[in-house]
Protein backbone atom coordinates (compact mmCIF):
# COMPACT_ATOMS: atom_id res chain seq x y z
CA UNK A 1 0.00 0.00 0.00
CA UNK A 2 3.11 2.42 1.10
CA UNK A 3 4.72 1.26 -2.32
CA UNK A 4 1.58 2.67 -4.60
CA UNK A 5 1.15 5.61 -2.58
CA UNK A 6 4.34 6.58 -3.29
CA UNK A 7 4.14 5.79 -7.08
CA UNK A 8 1.30 8.26 -6.75
CA UNK A 9 2.97 10.47 -5.46
CA UNK A 10 5.51 10.57 -7.47
CA UNK A 11 3.75 10.37 -10.77
CA UNK A 12 1.84 13.32 -9.39
CA UNK A 13 5.07 15.36 -8.98
CA UNK A 14 6.37 14.04 -12.66
CA UNK A 15 2.82 15.61 -13.98
CA UNK A 16 3.19 18.77 -12.58
CA UNK A 17 6.56 19.34 -13.43
CA UNK A 18 5.65 18.31 -17.45
CA UNK A 19 2.41 21.10 -16.52
CA UNK A 20 4.96 23.63 -15.78
CA UNK A 21 7.33 23.06 -18.54
CA UNK A 22 3.94 23.54 -21.06
CA UNK A 23 3.13 26.23 -19.26
CA UNK A 24 5.55 28.02 -21.42
CA UNK A 25 4.79 26.92 -24.56
CA UNK A 26 1.00 27.68 -24.45
CA UNK A 27 -0.10 25.79 -28.14
CA UNK A 28 1.34 22.61 -26.18
CA UNK A 29 -1.46 22.65 -23.62
CA UNK A 30 -3.85 22.60 -26.44
CA UNK A 31 -3.04 19.11 -27.78
CA UNK A 32 -4.21 15.99 -26.80
CA UNK A 33 -1.33 15.57 -23.73
CA UNK A 34 -1.55 18.56 -22.47
CA UNK A 35 -5.14 18.65 -21.80
CA UNK A 36 -4.45 15.40 -20.44
CA UNK A 37 -2.07 16.63 -17.78
CA UNK A 38 -3.87 19.93 -17.27
CA UNK A 39 -7.16 17.24 -16.64
CA UNK A 40 -4.94 15.08 -14.10
CA UNK A 41 -3.18 18.35 -12.28
CA UNK A 42 -5.67 21.02 -11.56
CA UNK A 43 -7.46 18.71 -8.88
CA UNK A 44 -3.90 19.16 -7.12
CA UNK A 45 -3.60 22.96 -7.86
CA UNK A 46 -7.24 24.25 -8.22
CA UNK A 47 -7.63 24.07 -4.13
CA UNK A 48 -3.98 25.87 -3.68
CA UNK A 49 -4.70 28.60 -6.07
CA UNK A 50 -7.86 29.45 -4.34
CA UNK A 51 -6.00 29.66 -0.87
CA UNK A 52 -2.84 31.97 -1.85
CA UNK A 53 -3.65 35.42 -1.81
CA UNK A 54 -3.20 37.54 -4.52
CA UNK A 55 -1.47 40.70 -3.81
CA UNK A 56 -1.97 44.21 -6.22
CA UNK A 57 1.36 44.07 -7.41
CA UNK A 58 0.59 43.14 -10.90
CA UNK A 59 2.83 39.99 -10.90
CA UNK A 60 0.81 37.22 -12.28
CA UNK A 61 3.08 34.38 -10.66
CA UNK A 62 1.47 30.71 -10.06
CA UNK A 63 3.08 29.01 -7.27
CA UNK A 64 0.83 26.46 -6.76
CA UNK A 65 3.53 24.31 -8.47
CA UNK A 66 6.03 24.86 -6.07
CA UNK A 67 3.86 24.46 -2.80
CA UNK A 68 1.60 21.37 -4.32
CA UNK A 69 5.87 19.79 -4.83
CA UNK A 70 6.55 21.34 -1.39
CA UNK A 71 3.62 19.46 -0.35
CA UNK A 72 4.18 16.22 -2.17
CA UNK A 73 7.75 16.00 -0.69
CA UNK A 74 6.84 16.34 2.98
CA UNK A 75 4.02 13.38 2.75
CA UNK A 76 6.62 11.24 0.85
CA UNK A 77 9.42 12.18 3.62
CA UNK A 78 5.98 11.12 6.32
CA UNK A 79 5.43 7.73 4.51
Amino acid sequence: MLIFLAALLKLAEILILVRVVLSFVPQWQRQPFGLLVVALTEPILRPLRSAIPVGNSGISLDFSPMIALFIIQIIRTLI
